[in-house]
């Protein structure tokens, strides 16, 4: 029932038609014409399940049939998809309901028996957003268990963002659900951080596939695992036992991975609905590995060896720049230009989407964070390697060091006033920083010497929206908002200015702004 490789499941819209449905097939052969602008069932916290799945699915289809290039033909894709799954002529690894549990359904593991079925809970999962990964820690952004008139693709969407994506999780159950292998322990998360040349969905789905194939020797060497390894994962049974679970070892470097036991019923009715278990062991034993399992989005730090869990910050612009210039992390794959990106530079789109958790016990949520970044030639092609990406590494980490210059000397400057609410003055800032970081950088990196002084003096201030500017406009609006008796609000005042004024010209703070007007006044 519901086969992907047959059947119209997914919801799309296309140039032509608004309210398209298509097969599997059907959507990579419209992916790859560049004709797909939205899918309406996807939610944002789901976009890189479903983009890294396309693309690892992609990638291994046209790898193991010895194809180059991407087809065009919705026939040509269902072949190479099932060249995957010979075994099952039957299609049942592309099927969302499979009654019989020692088959595999999609994404969904088949168990070594038929009386493994009573281990899985009685109590039915019965809407999408209830089985996703995503267990919020506040229930306002998202609401559970409210899809009740989900499609067939919300429970596909779900399924994948709950199989690539999920960390451990022991909420309101008896059952452990353990984390995939593709990221750093229990409570980390799978973020990407990686370049496009366009933010629509085919071409990025195209450019990444092509990447792979590009860099598949250099991610197989160091990679424990083999070029004839385990694809999909969901295929092989799993009793949810440490015995049974896979090593690193057996697995293709592009696996697809699960790490819940789940499957999904429909009822007389003929609406979906999904039963579980949890499992003794993770799926995927790489607990060592600390997420550093080839993950072509995912940054990895280098003397820590373990992949990237964003922070409570998400990608500001002082996170990018540390992932991309600091000497700590590598950058994955994808996050370097391609060989024809490195000929011929164009202008590309930096995405880096990720989530945060809280470390409880719970696996909880702790926010969706996404940030994309639009970089010019110039500067892709200083993301490879060479002293073109040092000299742009270089000018970012003096930007970085400079902005928090001033963020120090209005911290102190505020924290004069109050010891109240420092962080949301400071935040404000931080704003109105992260706004203009990347362009003004880009400006300087393309400017020549004598420019390049004027220029980064300019964005630290220059009377309207330098860094100090504000700063100078955030400290007034703290004046005026934060608490103080009006007997001492004068005195604090001049305090926090004095204090802001003498640190921001001193040597802690940017004298080399303040040297040509304090000239012109002698």
């Amino acid at each position: 029932m519901f086969n992907l490789l047959t059947d119209p499941v997914f919801r799309m819209e296309t140039g032509d038609t608004p309210h398209a449905e298509a097969s599997l097939p059907e959507v990579y052969a419209a992916l790859m014409r560049d004709d797909v602008e939205a899918f309406p069932a996807l939610r944002p916290h789901q976009r890189h399940a479903w983009h890294a799945f396309l693309v690892q699915l992609g990638a291994m289809t046209l790898h193991h049939a010895g194809v180059s290039e991407p087809p065009a033909d919705a026939a040509d894709w269902a072949a190479l998809t099932r060249g995957l799954t010979p075994d099952f002529p039957d299609d049942e690894p592309w099927r969302l309901v499979v009654d019989d549990i020692t088959k595999p359904a999609f994404m969904q593991p088949p168990a070594s028996s038929e009386d493994k079925a009573k281990e899985y809970e009685r109590q039915p999962v019965p809407t999408p957003d209830a089985l996703d990964m995503l267990v919020t820690s506040k229930n306002h952004d998202l609401k559970a268990s409210v899809a009740t008139q989900a499609g067939v693709d919300d429970w596909i969407f779900a399924l994948i963002t709950l199989q690539t994506m999920g960390g451990y999780s022991a909420a309101g159950s008896k059952q452990q659900y353990h984390t995939i292998s593709r990221m750093n322990g229990s409570y980390g998360s799978r973020p990407t951080v990686s370049l496009t040349p366009s933010l629509r969905l085919g071409c990025h789905l195209r450019r990444d596939i092509m990447g792979l194939l590009e860099r598949r020797d250099s991610i197989l060497s160091d990679f424990p695992g083999t070029d004839d390894g385990i694809t999909l994962v969901w295929v092989r049974p799993w009793n949810g036992t440490k015995e049974d679970a896979l090593s690193l070892e057996e697995l293709n470097p592009f696996y697809i991975e699960i790490c819940r036991r789940v499957r999904l019923r429909s009822n007389a009715d003929g609406n979906l609905y999904d039963v579980k278990t949890g499992s003794k062991a993770a799926r995927i034993q790489a607990k060592d590995r600390k997420g550093r399992t080839g993950d072509p989005w995912t940054p990895v730090h280098k003397s820590k060896k373990e992949s990237l869990t964003p922070r409570c910050d998400g990608f500001i612009y002082k996170r990018i720049v540390e992932y991309l210039f600091s000497a700590d992390w590598e950058r994955p794959p994808l996050l370097k230009p391609t060989e024809s990106e490195r000929r011929f530079p164009m202008t590309m789109q930096l995405i880096a989407r990720g989530i945060t958790k809280v470390d409880n016990g719970k696996g909880k949520t702790d926010g969706y964070h996404e940030r994309i970044i639009p970089l010019r030639p110039t500067a892709v092609r200083s993301l490879g390697s060479g002293e073109e990406a040092g000299d742009l590494g270089a000018l970012a980490k003096e930007r970085v060091e400079e902005a928090g210059k001033v963020r120090n000397t209005l911290r102190a400057a505020i924290g004069a006033l109050s010891q109240d609410n420092t962080n949301t003055w400071i935040e404000r800032w931080e704003e109105m920083v992260d706004a203009r970081f990347f362009d003004a950088l880009q400006a300087e990196l393309e400017a020549d010497e004598t420019e390049r002084e004027r220029l980064r003096h300019e964005w630290l201030m220059n009377g309207t929206d330098g860094l100090v500017d504000h700063a100078r406009n955030v400290l007034r609006a703290a004046e005026d908002a934060l608490p103080c008796s009006t007997g001492r609000r004068y005195k604090a005042r001049a305090q926090a200015r004095n204090l802001f004024e003498g640190r921001i010209r001193g040597s802690r703070g940017l004298p080399f702004l303040f040297r040509k007007s304090d000239e012109e006044k002698l």
